[in-house]
């Protein structure tokens, strides 16, 4: 099968999986700017063939897979031609959380207390006055452009305005014209709780992951029923209108009577979704079927006992800049999924793209949530060969409050 990725830099390790299961594979992230930059083009090359332009090769192909979101207008004229994998105006709702609050209250999904407040000024008055009679925490969210503020909580005014210090450098006299959604924490206990599974155009396939996500760790389960079914039951009639066929994630607060949505994507969640290639044995095979609206049986390595894995590995920032050697070794039946990366004889090296610090995740499953991170931590401490960031240590214990949380509300995990 002939198969155009089309990709941001973050999900090579989709592409080398479809590449080992003998498809031919174009590969495209977009590069072209003014001032072009080797090491944005470059990533990918010496695993999968590189195309300048995704025009280059789309009438050959048999169908199309979006990586990421950012591409929704192509994906919806692509859509009309052949099977497309991902992407879509369905994005909206992921990029602008004002939109994606008011939506959800329409079909009868609850979200967290939230205030929407326009320009950096006006939310540093709100907040200041909130915090003088209250300490909850504060989640600061933008629409569209995360890359500038990723979400954040404050539990005080001191530490919510150095936050905004670089925002407002960005921004400058647009200050003014910044949206912001404030979300109010949750009374009481309360766990974050995410799934992620895939559309078929008409309906939710029946297996999904279920799971925990933690600093830099990520658990999950493989599961056909969860707390989400009646949410998913709600949002499949206005996917299906929407011509939607991809993956689906969504994180939400559970306080064991309600979920209070928090975000959704539709597009793969990263580190997580690098299980996928990884441990779905027809992987190609699946995911085509989905573009068709034809699912397949997902064959997965494992039981559905298993608990999943993943612990990021970031390089250190002395050494951000350089083209490090990736080597590891393979033991315990751990999997190591690469991130902007190239192979150049048979060795394989990080591009040192600005800003990004993650160069590798390691995967791995046991049906002993502990043993499965102290598996990852040893590995991590002992076989990791390239400076990293200090996260070492025992991760077994990194779950331990939620997974008791969830426990007491009555969800088994």
């Amino acid at each position: 099968m002939k198969i155009l990725v089309i990709d941001s830099g973050i999900g090579l390790q989709h592409v080398i999986r479809m590449k080992e299961e003998g498809h031919d594979v174009y590969y495209y992230i977009p590069w072209q700017s003014p001032y072009p930059k080797f090491q944005r083009y470059i990533i990918g090359e010496g695993f999968v063939d590189k195309v300048e332009d995704p025009f280059q090769v789309f009438e050959k192909v048999d169908f199309v897979v979006f990586t990421d979101s950012g591409f929704p207008d192509m994906a919806d004229y692509m859509r009309r031609y052949k099977p497309v994998f991902g992407g879509g105006s369905i994005e909206e709702l992921e990029n602008d959380r004002f939109l994606l609050k008011r939506f959800l209250g329409r079909i009868g999904l609850k979200t967290s207390n939230y205030k929407v407040i326009k320009g950096i000024q006006n939310l540093l008055d709100y907040t200041k006055k909130y915090f003088e009679s209250s300490d909850r925490t504060l989640y600061i969210k933008i629409s569209k452009f995360r890359g500038d503020l990723e979400t954040f909580g404050a539990d005080n005014y001191d530490y919510l305005e150095s936050s905004l210090y670089y925002l407002g450098k960005v921004v400058g006299p647009f200050s003014d014209e910044i949206v912001f959604v404030v979300e109010e924490e949750l009374d009481g206990e309360f766990v974050e709780i995410g799934i992620d599974t895939f559309f078929d155009g008409n309906d939710f396939y029946r297996l999904k992951t279920f799971g925990l996500e933690v600093k830099t760790h990520t658990v999950v389960k493989f599961v056909e029923n969860s707390v989400y079914d009646d949410v998913l039951n709600k949002l499949k009639i206005v996917f299906h209108d929407l011509g939607y066929r991809g993956p689906f994630s969504m994180e939400a607060l559970c306080d064991g009577e309600n979920l209070y949505i928090t975000d959704f994507t539709c597009r793969y969640p990263y580190p997580i979704s690098m299980m996928f290639p990884l441990y779905i044995k027809n992987y190609t095979d699946f995911i085509y079927s989905i573009a068709q609206g034809k699912p397949i049986d997902m064959e997965i390595e494992g039981e559905m006992d298993d608990y999943y894995g993943t612990t990021n590995v970031y390089i250190d920032y002395d050494v951000h800049d350089r083209w490090l050697k990736l080597d590891w070794e393979e033991k315990d039946d751990i999997k190591v999924a690469v991130r902007s990366a190239v192979k150049k004889n048979d060795i394989i090296y990080n591009v040192p793209v600005e800003g990004e610090s993650l160069v590798l995740t390691l995967l791995y499953k046991n049906k002993n949530i502990k043993t499965l991170f102290k598996t990852l931590s040893d590995y991590y401490n002992n076989f990791i060969k390239i400076p990293t960031v200090d996260i070492k240590g025992d991760f077994s214990d990194v779950f331990d409050k939620d997974i008791r949380i969830l426990r007491s509300f009555g969800i088994d995990f």
